[in-house]
């Protein structure tokens, strides 16, 4: 299995936003799944990661022809 940002063990909690084909913009929040196999501990430091793509595989540059991703007003809430 190829490990990248989707399958990694060091995943602790994820969240991902999926477009329908909206062309409008189109306001969302997400909040963090946590995976059932990790706990979070406040003991430990961790890394955070924000990653914004056109198009799931965008990180492998397989972005469908046209895609377009605005990226407006982004706020991260950690409680």
């Amino acid at each position: 299995m190829e490990i990248n940002i989707y399958t990694s063990d060091k995943i602790v909690a994820s969240a991902v936003y999926t477009n329908t084909g909206t062309s409008e913009y189109t306001p969302f929040e997400l909040k963090l799944e946590y995976k059932k196999d990790k706990e979070y501990d406040p003991n430990k430091k961790y890394k955070f990661a924000v990653i914004f793509s056109a198009s799931k595989d965008g990180a492998a540059y397989n972005a469908a022809v046209g895609s377009r991703l605005l990226v407006d007003d982004v706020t991260i809430i950690n409680e």
